[in-house]
């Protein structure tokens, strides 16, 4: 009895940290192939961490628990009974996050659909792609590649879908440089020409979002700086099938 008791503790001590990963990781805000933003880690771990606490006090509380007082009284499940309720605030603030994710990411999809629609030219500078399958923005991107005016320069992609969705483009016309140091660059940027007009926008991360900044002076230092980038291709190569994510 007293091993069946121990197992029981342990399999409630633990059911409310493992039920809170399963919610993160089918939640919105995680990306579906291993890894998690910093933002959704500072937002995750916390709680993780206090549920994790809490079950190993309430391991220890039943290992060193008095003999002559039986497990099933109150004092020795004050723990455990607290448990469902920590996991609930949990779980709402990991969905809460998941929810403020989706709506920053869709709101950087918008711009960028909308920065690309009256595109006549565009060079892209990204980490994986991973907006160009948004309908909207996909669009623009396959006109722009069928006119042979679409440059990308990209790091290796960490899905299928985008491999396929990078080759497609290269398929239809565009130019698809890759760059596969691991230490691939945080700022990333894209210069589109429009009506005569050429506007830089440059994204970085900042304390877990992602925000945009755009310049329109070609003398400004940013703008010559992703100029110079983009233009040196000997350090570049032509994206291969090695490129591709397994």
């Amino acid at each position: 009895m007293k091993w069946l008791n121990l197992i029981g503790a342990v399999a409630a001590a633990f059911i409310a940290p493992m039920t809170t990963i399963f919610s993160v990781v089918t939640s919105k805000n995680y990306d579906g192939v291993g890894k998690m933003s910093r933002g959704q880690w500072l937002a995750f771990g916390p709680s993780l961490a206090v549920l994790l606490l809490a079950a190993v006090i309430t391991v220890i509380a039943f290992v060193k628990r008095d003999r002559s007082k039986r497990f099933r009284k109150p004092r020795n499940w004050r723990l455990i009974s607290g448990l469902p309720w920590i996991h609930r605030v949990a779980v709402r603030f990991s969905q809460d996050h998941a929810r403020r994710s989706a709506r920053h990411k869709d709101k950087i999809t918008e711009y960028m659909a909308s920065l690309l629609d009256d595109a006549s030219e565009a060079t892209i500078f990204s980490r994986d792609l991973s907006w160009a399958t948004h309908t909207r923005a996909a669009t623009a991107l396959d006109r722009l590649a069928a006119e042979g005016n679409l440059t990308i320069y990209v790091h290796k992609p960490r899905s299928r879908r985008l491999s396929d969705r990078i080759d497609s483009l290269v398929e239809q016309g565009a130019k698809v440089l890759a760059y596969t140091h691991p230490d691939h660059p945080r700022v990333r940027f894209t210069r589109v020409r429009s009506s005569g007009t050429t506007t830089l926008a440059v994204g970085k991360e900042d304390k877990s979002h992602h925000r945009i900044r755009e310049f329109r002076d070609p003398n400004d230092v940013t703008f010559q700086m992703a100029n110079c980038l983009t233009s040196i291709e000997k350090v570049w190569r032509v994206r291969g099938k090695s490129d591709r994510a397994v």
